[in-house]
């Protein structure tokens, strides 16, 4: 039979999520009974994750709980979990908001049997997609008639690796991997942050020309609870197989089924659906998530706006692919001279020709005001209607002197955010007001970086006259973990508006236990103390919101007259900091890298996409 594949499940502080995964393996079908499971759990003193790994029973082999002695995070986690692959000769990796179909080990054990001396495939993916990672837009992989297709996009939503694949990673890994030149990487993925194994493990395979083998038919469903990397719950679920029946798997030479980074098919492949193609060396863009410095042929295929078209396909159908194929009537896709195209993406809802209830592409916003009797109540609830956004909420907390106590005022904002089927939320007091636009910036930046927790733009002053603008410079605005411990600017409440922040209702419940309440003026500021100890702070060089000049509500009179106590900076930090805020070159950057700021995130207009810029 040959040694097994072994089960390593990856948890962190999710025991209802735990629970959920075990009882899938529990549910499942083995044919044998000397299979190992592993259960790592990442140091987060959570003993409810403990009992539940503790407490269950396996009864088809050995099972070992791991219990991590410092906080690794996900991306050293799953590098360390790999390592088991080497050891058992295979691996399959499941983190905790993954469950499996009861086919899962079949059909694992069979793909694992037909691939592992196959040196291009570096792995089997228990996924399949229906909805891309590169635009959020419908996806179908083509059928050849076999049960799988090839794609060179890591799988984490439940994976095997291939431990004789996974030694040629992890040498790759140690010897070239800080020499890889980012460029190569597709935008999404770059977008992913350092702290992202995926983004490694993709740069491998792309520099390498190496694949994951995916099902058409899934045998894991990715349930997407808040966590450390996502706040997509729900977007990527999909049904899964209940029964394996067998399976025609294709050798990665004759597939008729193979895609790149950027979910996009193989040109040399669908050449052989549309033969006329042929004729002309191009990109395939169908997506027009690619920009065009990264296409380096001279001809492309896209849904971008072509000046010169050579052909024309519609997109009629539900598959862009099969529009191709089936050379539907239309002008959405055009093949012409790269030089011919305009950078840009097309509308995500496009893609979707009247197909609803999928993905929204506009992220549900709350924004939680904070009432202060000062008569601009108003204002601000008008602001945050001249959106002109579709998925908004908006819940008024009344203050402590109406009648609710701050022990009481913590529990209604409590209430809200549990109740609120919201991704991202803003907390604004009374008399910010949002700026033209503000919905958008957090649309885009959320949909460009899923994997950031929170972000803070910058904010003007309203007086008399309109807006004014205190501060234009992102770098003000700029803090980490560090910066925030040593509170370099004085009150963070200075640079870190409440109506410009926005964060993600998982960052919330990883934080909801943890914040030290002490008043209702200082609710943000002990928000924002619980969340640095968390995540990152991004910042968008954008202007989102403004606050009222002066002292007109109780908060900003709390944070101008707020000290807290700061350590004195040395000379040379004080040097290293005007450097930085008046972006003297080369200089600036000793500053950043010694307090570890996070990247800035700006608005590219030429391909009208985030991205992310060191200054």
């Amino acid at each position: 039979m040959g040694q097994p594949s072994a089960i390593i499940v990856v948890a962190y502080n999710r025991a209802g999520s735990l629970r959920r995964l075990l009882q899938s393996l529990e549910n499942a079908i083995y044919k044998r009974n000397d299979i190992p499971l592993i259960i790592s759990i990442d140091k987060a003193d959570n003993k409810e994750v403990h009992q539940v790994a503790n407490e269950f029973v396996w009864n088809y082999g050995v099972k070992n709980v791991v219990m991590q002695e410092e906080r690794l995070g996900l991306r050293k986690h799953i590098l360390q979990c790999g390592d088991y692959s080497i050891k058992y000769g295979s691996a399959i990796i499941l983190e905790d908001d993954i469950t499996v179909s009861p086919a899962f080990y079949q059909y694992a054990d069979a793909a694992h049997g037909f691939y592992k001396d196959e040196g291009k495939v570096v792995g089997v993916s228990l996924y399949g997609y229906s909805i891309s990672e590169s635009r959020l837009a419908p996806f179908y992989a083509v059928n050849d008639g076999y049960c799988n297709y090839f794609m060179q996009v890591p799988s984490s939503w439940g994976q095997l690796f291939i431990g004789a694949r996974w030694a040629e990673f992890k040498e790759w890994y140690n010897r070239s991997y800080q020499n890889f030149d980012e460029k190569l990487l597709p935008a999404y993925i770059r977008n992913w942050g350092e702290k992202s194994w995926k983004r490694i493990f993709a740069a491998y395979m792309i520099e390498s020309n190496k694949f994951f083998v995916f099902p058409h038919v899934s045998y894991s469903t990715n349930y997407g609870d808040y966590g450390e990397n996502t706040d997509r719950s729900g977007v990527f679920q999909v049904p899964m197989a209940m029964e394996y029946g067998g399976a025609a798997f294709s050798p990665i030479q004759i597939s008729g089924s193979v895609y790149d980074a950027s979910f996009e098919i193989s040109s040399d492949i669908l050449n052989r659906y549309v033969p006329q193609l042929a004729e002309w060396n191009y990109t395939v863009d169908l997506y027009g998530s690619k920009t065009l410095g990264e296409v380096k042929t001279p001809y492309l295929l896209s849904s971008k706006k072509c000046a010169q078209p050579l052909l024309s396909f519609g997109n009629n159908l539900s598959d862009a692919v099969q529009s191709v194929i089936f050379k539907d009537k239309g002008t959405f896709f055009s093949l012409g001279p790269t030089t011919s195209f305009v950078d840009g993406e097309v509308e995500l809802s496009d893609f979707y020709n009247g197909v609803t209830g999928l993905i929204s592409p506009y992220p549900g916003i709350c924004f939680v005001v904070m009432a202060q009797n000062s008569g601009m109540l108003d204002n601000t609830l008008q602001s945050i209607a001249r959106q002109n956004y579709p998925n908004i909420e908006i819940c008024v907390i009344p203050c402590a002197t109406d009648g609710i106590n701050s022990a009481a005022y913590y529990k209604t904002f409590a209430e809200t955010m549990h109740a609120s089927r919201a991704r991202y939320f803003t907390v604004m007091y009374e008399g910010e007001e949002l700026l033209d636009g503000a919905c958008q910036v957090i649309r885009g930046v959320a949909n460009c970086f899923p994997g950031i927790r929170w972000f803070t733009g910058i904010q003007a002053v309203t007086t008399d006259s309109g807006y004014k603008v205190v501060n234009g410079q992102a770098a003000h605005y700029r803090w980490s973990q560090k910066s925030f411990q040593n509170n370099i600017y004085g009150s963070s409440g200075r640079y870190i508006a409440p109506g410009s922040t926005v964060f993600s209702k998982s960052l919330w419940a990883d934080c909801r236990g943890q914040i030290n309440f002490v008043s209702e003026e200082s609710f943000f500021d002990d928000l924002c103390t619980a969340f640095f100890k968390q995540s990152d702070l991004y910042t968008v060089s954008a202007y989102m919101s403004a606050r009222p000049y002066g002292s007109q509500n109780r908060y900003f009179s709390y944070l101008l007259n707020l000290k807290r106590a700061e350590k004195s900076p040395r000379l040379r930090e004080r040097i290293m900091q005007y450097c930085f805020l008046n972006n003297i070159p080369l200089l600036r950057s000793f500053y950043r890298l010694y307090y570890e700021l996070p990247h800035v995130i700006r608005y590219n207009y030429q391909s009208k996409t985030y991205n992310l810029s060191e200054f």
